[in-house]
């Protein structure tokens, strides 16, 4: 508890504690953004973007999430198994942001790739460029897409145009590499575990317990690096409730942690309905487990039915 309240309160700092530090990193690949920034100007666009990710928004795209978890499900079950990150959670989490950011449906998954996940691979700068144009048309953008929120912002701090093309790419990646590996460790564990997922599709309680735990268990992404000479951590979810900061505190709390908890709460759902397709048996699964340093989680969940 000690170390947890040392981290929350360097998190909730800005003074002593500065952001700016991601300006030797991050700008460097996708620009100056919110990411780095402090005080009245990173408040200025939380506020800019808030009405894109709060509770009841992202409530609204329960529908759309459910849809595309139990289509990847159903192909997965009609080809007899595959590969549950690859064709499921990274997909669904990718697909999910590109359309709250307000890419328009059928944007091709290998171009947001390159550019939300890839970051560097985009060498030649089309796809870069490609939105900057976008950006310059606000008519091509929803009006209650982040793009569109965005663009009606009347606060100078904010910017227009190709001006926002730093913060979409930092909302395309941070709202699909840690979203997707924390779905893939949650998966990871209630199909190790049965147990688990009868606990989560039992009470919307259970879920909510099975999901918060995990997130606290194996975050999915950890930049202070330690190295454990014996175990001293393990899934529980009976355990007493306790806090943490997967999702960050402080100014920079994650924007999208509502997002993040609807759409583990679905694939919950989704595996539980398949349930019954897969019979009394249990599925095979193969997989190398929670694994990495700056990010964490599986890197592969192949089930077989």
């Amino acid at each position: 508890m000690v170390a947890y309240q040392a981290v929350d309160q360097v998190l909730r700092d800005e003074r002593d504690f500065s952001s700016a530090a991601y300006a030797d990193s991050m700008v460097r690949v996708v620009g100056r953004s919110f990411l780095e920034m402090d005080g009245a100007e990173h408040r200025a666009w939380r506020n800019a973007l808030h009405g894109g990710f709060h509770r009841q928004a992202v409530t609204e795209q329960r529908s759309r999430v459910r849809r595309s978890v139990d289509a990847r499900l159903r192909a997965l079950a009609d080809q007899g198994g595959g590969d549950l990150v690859g064709d499921l959670a990274f997909p669904v989490a990718l697909t999910t942001i590109a359309g709250i950011i307000g890419f328009p449906p059928g944007t091709r998954i290998g171009t947001l790739y390159t550019w939300a996940v890839g970051l560097l691979d985009d060498a030649d700068g089309k796809i870069a460029t490609a939105v900057a144009e976008w950006l310059g048309t606000p008519s091509a953008w929803p009006a209650r897409s982040l793009v569109g929120r965005l663009l009606r912002h009347e606060d100078p701090v904010i910017g227009t145009g190709p001006e926002l093309l730093p913060t979409v790419r930092l909302l395309l990646s941070t709202g699909t590499e840690p979203p997707f590996r924390s779905l893939a460790t949650l998966m990871y564990a209630v199909l190790s575990d049965p147990a688990l997922l009868e606990t989560a599709r039992a009470t919307e309680r259970g879920a909510t317990a099975v999901i918060q735990e995990c997130w606290r268990w194996e975050c999915p992404l950890t930049w202070v690096l330690r190295r454990c000479s014996t175990d001293t951590d393990r899934l529980d979810i009976h355990r007493r409730p306790l806090p943490h900061l997967a999702m960050g505190t402080g100014p920079h709390i994650c924007l999208g942690r509502h997002l993040a908890a609807l759409e583990a709460d679905e694939i919950l759902a989704g595996l539980a309905r398949m349930a019954p397709r897969v019979g009394p048996g249990r599925p095979a699964l193969d997989t190398d487990g929670v694994e990495g340093r700056g990010f964490r989680s599986p890197r592969r969940l192949t089930l077989r039915w």
